[in-house]
């Protein structure tokens, strides 16, 4: 398991066991799956289970590797958890992966509180088996949209996969925040890759599909990601690619609160020169039902070095920028209105996962009238 901030090495847990199934010694854990979610959300690439106690300051994980489902109802995972209880133990997190070793794509995932010996664990589909296929996507900067241009960036990977909320909130004082979790990274040539095992399909609140850039190895942007023409993607040589917006660099940090600032583009493509035309007096609004967020219009100037500078607008709408910034510790979904029409989309950062260390890595997202 990846939960490399919640402090993963139990430290002088009690020892109760955790089990899937059948427990004598503790809990009993089961999986609770509706039909809906049953059928529409095949498990054939999933290889491994991690499962999560969530506890005060010491969560102890286990990974369950060389898992073969043949639903989320016939798991085959009757006895396979067996952990440490933590103090103040508080609920259980269950995420079926497509890799070994708890890696790669989140397929499935669940979280329950615990208020009895019996532990019954909600699960959604984050995505299914059944819905990945290949798809090739082309980067666009987006700074340079903002004014007017057409660049690819200097990101020099990309991965794609999920970016969801943990939902601890649901069940301990620990706040929620976001991972991303996809294949391994493939390298962009001139702003483009093809990403095999991709998916524009997520099942679950507070989660979208997105691709992860990379820059000399290190995280750079993360993007909520659909299949729409694109604001710099060429329709003569473009065709069915997915645009993935990226900044030049990480120009954000997480706030003291432990939010993400992820950017956005509000933007239309001039048709004659095909180049971004920005729009300005666009409104943002959160959706009722997102979680906690905040958003701020900005506009973008140039400093004394020439470099792009976005800082906070005084005005209710987008400038000439058509730039806005949400900050937010999970995915959310935002309605912009302009011109007496609207759009929803999603938007968010997170966490990504290395070898050795975390990443808070800010989200990007271009948003077009269509």
């Amino acid at each position: 398991m990846h939960r490399g901030h919640r402090g993963l090495l139990a430290s002088g847990a009690v020892l109760v066991a955790v089990a899937a199934g059948a427990c004598d010694s503790g809990y009993d854990v089961t999986l609770s799956v509706s039909d809906q979610i049953n059928t529409v959300c095949t498990t054939s690439c999933v290889g491994s289970v991690g499962v999560l106690a969530i506890g005060n300051g010491d969560s102890p994980s286990k990974c369950i590797s060389g898992v073969s489902m043949k639903s989320l109802r016939d798991h085959g995972l009757q006895g396979k958890f067996d952990l440490r209880v933590p103090d103040e133990f508080s609920g259980i997190w269950i995420t079926g992966y497509r890799g070994q070793d708890c890696r790669d794509m989140a397929i499935f995932d669940g979280i329950a509180g615990v208020t009895g010996s019996e532990i019954k664990v909600p699960i959604d589909c984050v995505a299914s088996c059944k819905d990945m296929a290949t798809i090739t996507v082309k980067t666009t900067n987006i700074i340079a949209a903002m004014q007017g241009r057409c660049e690819v960036g200097t990101a020099t990977a990309v991965a794609s996969g999920t970016l969801r909320s943990d939902r601890w909130d649901e069940v301990s004082p620990a706040p929620a925040s976001s991972e991303f979790t996809g294949g391994a990274p493939v390298v962009l040539a001139a702003g483009n890759a093809t990403l095999p095992g991709a998916t524009l399909l997520v099942g679950m609140e507070r989660a979208c599909a997105a691709v992860a850039t990379f820059t000399n190895g290190a995280p750079s942007t993360l993007a909520c990601v659909r299949g729409y023409r694109g604001l710099c993607l060429n329709p003569a040589t473009d065709a069915g690619k997915i645009e993935v917006p990226t900044y030049p660099a990480q120009p954000v940090a997480p706030t003291p609160s432990g939010e993400v600032r992820s950017i956005a583009l509000f933007a239309e493509r001039d048709i004659a020169t095909m180049t971004p035309r920005p729009l300005a007096g666009a409104t943002v609004a959160l959706d009722p039902l997102s979680p906690p967020a905040r958003i701020e219009y900005t506009d973008l100037t140039l400093d004394q070095n020439g470099a792009a500078v976005l800082s906070p607008r005084a005005g209710t709408s987008t400038g000439p920028s058509g730039s806005f910034a949400v900050y937010s510790s999970e995915p959310v979904s935002v309605t912009i209105t302009h011109n007496g029409k609207q759009y929803r989309r999603q938007i968010g950062g997170g966490v990504i996962y290395g070898e050795v260390s975390s990443s808070l890595v800010a989200g990007a997202q271009i948003i077009t009238p269509e």
